[in-house]
């Protein structure tokens, strides 16, 4: 876009002088013979080129713009936890962790952003499982790999959403119980120094 916007500025500038020169009056002969070609060219169409060209430096400029305003790209996805839901497994996704975040404040945060994957997974060797609609009820997810087949009443996105709260249920119940046992040391009193009566008893 760059190239295209200088290409038009150029061209700008050489109608803008063609023009200029013809109204001065200068002749084809009074300047060089690489330019007397461009005197052959009728005066208004240096005028629509300019108009024209006009419009794409402006167009140009604006796409420019949008460019340089358009939102970063989301962070790339990648597998942290794997879950069995429905006799199938499906995958949990979230961005990876920032390099100055710790540990403990990602797995805080994993809950609100990770997300599952569809399709899921075959239980026995890991392909990911097809759906179709069943003839009399509900849907059937089959492996293509190995055969694997169950029927099940709802569809991939329905399933995915419940497994997609067992996992945060799970995940938010051990940061929890973790939390709790961080805090246990912290909150026991200390012990109280030993007293006169208890140094005669130990002698």
């Amino acid at each position: 876009m760059e190239i295209a916007k200088y290409a038009a500025v150029c061209l700008q500038a050489i109608s803008v002088s063609i023009l200029g020169m013809t109204f001065l009056g200068i002749r084809s002969d009074a300047v060089p013979r690489i330019v007397q070609p461009l005197f052959l060219v009728p005066w208004y169409v240096y005028v629509v080129l300019f108009l024209i060209l006009l419009v794409v430096v402006i167009t140009t400029k604006e796409k420019i713009r949008q460019i340089g305003n358009a939102p970063p790209a989301p962070p790339a996805l990648q597998r942290i936890d794997t879950i069995s839901y429905r006799n199938v497994n499906w995958d949990i996704l979230a961005p990876a962790q920032h390099p100055k975040e710790s540990a403990a404040d990602y797995a805080r945060r994993l809950p609100g952003i990770a997300e599952i994957r569809i399709p899921p997974k075959c239980p026995k060797c890991g392909i990911e499982l097809e759906e179709r609609k069943a003839m009399l009820f509900g849907h059937i997810w089959q492996c293509v790999s190995c055969g694997f087949t169950k029927r099940n009443r709802d569809t991939f996105t329905t399933e995915a959403g419940r497994a997609a709260k067992v996992w945060k249920g799970k995940v938010e119940a051990g940061a929890a119980a973790a939390g709790a046992a961080a805090a246990a040391p912290l909150s026991s009193p200390p012990a109280a120094p030993a007293g006169p009566a208890d140094k005669k008893e130990s002698q």
